[in-house]
């Protein structure tokens, strides 16, 4: 567990990844950009999923406590419904998937309708 307060950086290209570490260890993801070729040495970008499951499991954890994105601009959200285990539907809770405890986006995301 972390003694200091941390914020990461993740170099995910053009797009967005941070997280807030807090000292008594609760994690805070804002936005999430997996890029299809972050595998590849020939892009800065990292593989974003891999390296947030690596920090989870070395914290001894399987979920984030809160994920934010702060737009729905695909190079904040790419990715993320593969990634994440989300309870509204079945086909987003594969075994593997992060889980989130709290889930805080723009209202323009959700979709209420006519």
């Amino acid at each position: 567990m972390a003694e200091k307060h941390q914020i990461l950086f993740y170099p995910v290209g053009e797009g967005d990844t941070s997280q807030v570490v807090l000292s008594q260890g609760r994690r805070i993801l804002f936005d999430f950009c997996h890029r299809p070729n972050a595998k590849s040495a020939d892009t800065p970008a990292i593989d974003i999923k891999k390296r947030l499951k690596e920090e989870l499991q070395a914290a001894g954890c399987d979920y984030l406590d809160a994920v934010a994105f702060t737009h729905a601009a695909i190079d904040h959200i790419m990715g993320s419904t593969e990634f994440f285990k989300l309870q509204h539907a079945s086909m987003y809770q594969d075994k593997g998937r992060i889980k989130i405890r709290q889930f805080w986006m723009p209202a323009a995301m959700v979709s209420f309708g006519d």
